[in-house]
């Protein structure tokens, strides 16, 4: 994610695209090893989609929702390190309304039993027996996450439970979406699978679900009175440690030469081109338009 320290980097210029949480933490960290930093935004404020809002009656309300599922050591002590007595760890209770019941989510092995109807319940346990015995004679590819879904817990639990709430999180058809984000997302390849793993995790006290998805996990950390503190703890860090913060600098053309970027020109006629290495941390979607793929960015994802 960041640059070698050798003595010869020392000191070198790096250009920060975009002032969020991802491109402040680059900051931060660099401008901490002795690099020189100017982080560039094209909002008037900072915080990219981790802002957070007061509204006239007090309330804070975050521009959409943020919290740190982790168990990454290094990802909560820089937390602790930033946010110190605004840290919070909180105890998650998240819930669908499934068949007329509030359902948990993610769904825990008795949930099976005794949120989802019987009938229900009986016609998705045959459809994936089925489904498991088809696999040992013939193996389909997964090429979507529709497919994913349907060769793992049926036709009837994708249509009546996976299908809607994927379509409603992501806007599209599952069929267009890619097998992984299907894998992961759902921590375990079935019911069987998923009372497998919890009777091996309360038994060994050891975690076996392959992506942070865990159904076990309740517990998040978060910052007081919203995201945005972490984004003013971050952005009043890099000020302390010298790093220069533009904002209103809206890229319009990044033009290169050997694979190498040369200059940056802003939509206010200002343009830079004095710089080592250039950072990026603004939408892809919004890079190649002013960007051909190969360059001396470094993409943070």
């Amino acid at each position: 994610m960041f640059l070698n320290k050798t003595k010869e980097m020392k000191n070198k210029k790096v250009i920060i695209m975009g002032a969020g949480i991802t491109g402040l933490t680059a900051a931060y960290k660099l401008s901490k090893d002795g690099y020189n930093v100017i982080v560039y935004e094209k909002d008037k404020v900072i915080g990219g989609l981790a802002k957070s809002y007061k509204d006239e009656d007090g309330f804070i309300y975050d521009l959409g929702p943020h919290e740190f599922c982790t168990e990454n050591k290094i990802i909560f002590n820089l937390l602790n390190e930033l946010l110190k007595d605004d840290l919070l760890i909180l105890h998650k209770v998240s819930s669908q309304y499934f068949f007329n019941k509030f359902v948990p989510y993610p769904l825990k092995p008795l949930d099976f039993l005794t949120k989802i109807p019987k009938n229900l319940s009986i016609k998705v346990f045959f459809e994936i027996m089925a489904n498991r015995f088809k696999d040992l004679s013939s193996i389909e590819a997964n090429y979507s996450f529709e497919k994913w879904t349907k060769s793992r817990f049926g036709k009837t639990l994708y249509k009546e439970y996976f299908k809607p709430y994927t379509e409603k999180v992501w806007g599209v058809n599952p069929d267009l979406l890619d097998p992984r984000t299907a894998s992961s997302r759902i921590s375990f390849n079935s019911v069987f699978d998923l009372l497998f793993k919890t009777i091996k995790h309360y038994a060994t006290k050891k975690d076996d679900f392959s992506t942070i998805h865990n159904p076990l996990k309740d517990k998040f950390y978060y910052s007081k009175k919203g995201i945005g503190t972490l984004s003013e703890k971050l952005y009043n860090e890099c000020i302390r440690q010298g790093v220069k913060i533009k904002l209103g600098y809206e890229i319009k053309k990044i033009i290169k030469k050997n694979s190498k970027v040369i200059k940056i020109n802003f939509l206010n006629n200002k343009s830079i081109s004095n710089f080592d290495y250039v950072i990026n941390t603004i939408p892809l979607t919004t890079l190649v338009k002013v960007l051909n793929y190969k360059s001396n960015i470094i993409f943070i994802i």
